[in-house]
């Protein structure tokens, strides 16, 4: 793997490990928000898919 490659990969995994660490200390409801985000994204595909605009 190249520097720069090597470079991208620490910093992602460093990344993700705190994204991580701080979802599981949160007291947010991910799962229901995923739930709400979801339903969210669902509407507006289908706004769009019938000839909408956002």
């Amino acid at each position: 793997m190249t520097v720069p490659g090597k470079s991208i990969n620490h910093h992602v995994k460093k990344e993700r490990d705190e994204m991580f660490t701080r979802a599981w200390k949160t007291t947010l409801d991910l799962v229901r928000m995923r739930e709400s985000l979801q339903l969210r994204k669902d509407e507006l595909m289908a706004q769009l898919e019938a000839g909408g605009s956002l």
